[in-house]
């Protein structure tokens, strides 16, 4: 009951743009497969969604948005010329089965159709089937249609226990002003995930399809307030909540699709920065300057992480926002950015991005610099508890600390021991030997092997997921001496992680993941990633010579 007046409420609130995605990951739950989905171009033919059902028969929809309201008869009038023309247009060439294949032409609407509207529409629709006409029939799915089918599938990953149901109406009455609470949204769909070893090969991609179509709806409160970064969160952790059912290529197919969905809201962030003129090199304030100076460079680092995950997932790129992306890229790096070890595999993942589209050696002299920057915030006394603040705390409670308790969220990180020790100092140390850079790893040696390099190692299962692991290893190694062929064949021996096969299709998805749960960037994960996004002078491939 619960979940069905939750659809209902959420249906009611949207705007054909708003409810296309939750459409069309509806159409792929019931096993539709989708040819087409219209970005609102002018690459449109007529129709939002072009579609095959189960049984083979092709569908050209099209999407309007009525909410909590009816198509009345002035509102069909104004829409007849859109119908006549995805009625009696055929869908283009590449769609189509055979040469000229008719389609179900459908009207699709989550409002209702009042009746005298439905004569005007009929009106046109009686001409199906006659030389000259594309669709073979009509059909109109209106508010009750689309509840009977959104329920169903929203019930196959809905909780059961009061707990888990709190969770997820605080999500979605959230006001969408904030980012959103990543323990909140993987614990929304965590329940469904339970056991996937158990599952037979048809729940698990009933559970992937419901789960990825359940986050569509949790992002109600961003998609009204536009917020793209935190629709590209969203999608990001329930893509990786799927993983662990996804070991069939069908449930592999349907994660990689999902993706372009937050490849879109990525691109919109990026959009969105070049049409308001946000410039990279300056800093851009909403109300205060002088207050919002920390947060205007976090504000920075979300939009690079979602230009990272462009260039890394290989989405085309326009001249001008490749451009702008390879600046925003040079300029989010810079002394003044490492607020706390949590920022650090979004640094690096930035590099990756930078790689690609900066054959220079700038990008490389970046990575250096932020291993250096690292290595002194470790030793630094005086900002042992900020810059150096371990990658469990987010920035808003690393902000507190630093501001003296004006800004920000009160936690327990004055208690935590950061003083010469580093999550992540090693994993850049070996990126860096990796790339050949032997003086510079030479002149960080002494100090960087003083300090105590920590990992977790939380079993296989957890680490889809950022709520935090009851189990796991916790470890500290400080290296006394080592040779730079052991360094090489360190790095080669991290790489070879466990879950290297789960998420070998993915690695544009884990390394966004990385972004957004920092404490799962352990040094075989980032080696890992390095092999497969980056091209370096030594490697598996290639050893230094034996002396």
């Amino acid at each position: 009951m619960i979940a069905n007046k939750l659809v209902e409420s959420w249906l009611d609130n949207q705007s054909e743009r708003q409810y296309q995605p939750a459409f069309v990951q509806l159409l792929i739950s019931e096993g539709w497969d989708v040819l087409h989905n219209t970005r609102h171009t002018a690459l449109e033919f007529g129709k939002d969604v072009i579609a095959r059902a189960p049984d083979g028969t092709l569908y050209a929809i099209q999407l309007k948005g009525n909410p909590g309201t009816r198509v009345s008869k002035s509102e069909a009038q104004s829409l007849l010329g859109q119908f006549r023309e995805g009625m009696i247009s055929f869908v283009p060439d590449a769609y189509q089965a055979t040469k000229n294949e008719r389609h179900v032409f459908v009207f699709c609407t989550n409002g209702e159709i009042d009746e005298a509207a439905m004569v005007l529409f009929e009106n046109v629709a009686k001409h199906c089937g006659e030389p000259g006409v594309a669709a073979s029939k009509v059909e109109y799915w209106s508010r009750g249609n689309l509840l009977n089918r959104f329920t169903p599938q929203i019930e196959k990953v809905w909780p059961s226990s009061p707990e888990a149901m709190s969770r997820v109406l605080k999500v979605y009455t959230h006001e969408g002003r904030d980012l959103p609470d990543i323990q909140l949204i993987s614990a929304s769909i965590e329940e469904a995930m339970k056991d996937p070893y158990k599952m037979t090969a048809s729940r698990k991609r009933a559970i992937i399809t419901a789960s990825l179509l359940f986050s569509e709806i949790l992002k109600r409160p961003w998609r009204e307030s536009e917020d793209h970064y935190s629709m590209f969160l969203i999608s990001v952790l329930a893509a990786v909540r799927c993983i662990p059912l996804a070991d069939r290529d069908d449930g592999t197919v349907l994660i990689a699709e999902y993706l372009e969905v937050a490849a879109e809201h990525a691109n919109s962030l990026i959009s969105e920065a070049i049409e308001l003129d946000y410039d990279p090199k300056l800093m851009w304030a909403q109300r205060n300057p002088l207050a919002e100076v920390d947060i205007m460079i976090e504000r920075r680092r979300l939009i690079a992480d979602a230009g990272a995950f462009l260039v890394l997932f290989g989405v085309e790129l326009s001249p001008e926002k490749r451009t702008y992306l390879r600046e925003l890229l040079e300029y989010s790096f810079g002394p003044n950015t490492l607020w706390g070890q949590a920022v650090i595999p979004s640094m690096i993942v930035r590099y990756w991005a930078y790689r690609k589209l900066d054959a220079t050696r700038k990008p490389d002299l970046a990575l250096i610099s932020v291993l250096g920057a690292v290595i002194s915030a470790a030793r630094r006394r005086d900002s042992a508890l900020a810059a150096n603040s371990p990658p469990y705390y987010r920035f808003d409670e690393v902000l507190y600390l630093t501001s003296g308790g004006i800004v920000g969220d009160k936690s327990d990180i004055s208690r935590d021991i950061a003083l010469n020790r580093s999550y992540f100092a090693k994993a850049l140390f070996l990126m860096v030997a990796k790339r050949n850079w032997k003086q510079t790893c030479k002149n960080f040696w002494r100090v960087y092997s003083n300090l105590l390099h920590e990992s977790v190692r939380v079993p296989d299962n957890d680490f889809f997921s950022p709520q935090h692991s009851k189990e796991g290893e916790n470890s500290g190694q400080q290296i006394f001496d080592s040779t730079w062929l052991e360094q090489i064949e360190e790095a080669v021996r991290l790489s070879d992680w466990s879950l290297a096969k789960a998420f070998e299709p993915f690695p544009a998805l884990l390394a966004a993941y990385l972004t957004i749960v920092p404490y799962r960037a352990q040094p075989w994960v980032i080696m890992h990633l390095d092999e497969q996004l980056a091209d370096t002078w030594y490697g598996r491939h290639h050893f230094p010579p034996r002396s």
